[in-house]
């Protein structure tokens, strides 16, 4: 019985690691990093519509403390903090796409610098981050669904 149990977990471990380590689609890799691209490019036009437009009406991210926040509470946060920052700029590195079913899950590094308000003065901030994101392809363009902050290094 002991045999049996050993060889029924080698085989789920070879299956797992096997489609883990499949190979990254070039392709897709492009369109994902185009996705990103864009991303950088609204944030840094301060185009919060837009920034809004890329997420799906489905959307929830968690942080790294397990706080899930969804679509609309998002929107607001985008809005307050836009209200409250400037000259924001982001610089999004994609490290890994797979391909799901449906849809593709990119893990990504962030690096962001913006100004905060902080009474009467701009204030110079960072933010560098680590997430799984969750994109589907909806009516030809590609849309975040799901966003999972990452534990810092």
């Amino acid at each position: 019985m002991k045999t049996v149990r050993m060889l029924i977990a080698a085989a789920a471990a070879c299956l797992a690691t096997g489609s883990l380590a499949q190979a990254e689609d070039p392709q897709l890799r492009k369109e994902v990093e185009a996705v990103y691209a864009k991303w950088d490019a609204l944030v840094a036009k301060g185009d919060l519509k837009g920034l809004i437009a890329m997420l799906d009406p489905s959307y929830v991210s968690t942080d790294t403390q397990g706080k899930v926040t969804n679509y609309e509470e998002t929107k607001k946060f985008m809005a307050s903090i836009f209200k409250t920052t400037k000259d924001g700029r982001m610089k999004s590195t994609v490290n890994q796409v797979q391909a799901q079913s449906h849809e593709v899950v990119a893990w990504m590094t962030m690096k962001v610098s913006f100004k905060m308000k902080k009474g009467d003065k701009w204030v110079p901030m960072t933010f560098t981050g680590r997430f799984a994101e969750t994109l589907k392809r909806i009516d030809g363009r590609w849309k975040f669904v799901a966003s999972q902050e990452l534990p810092r290094e």
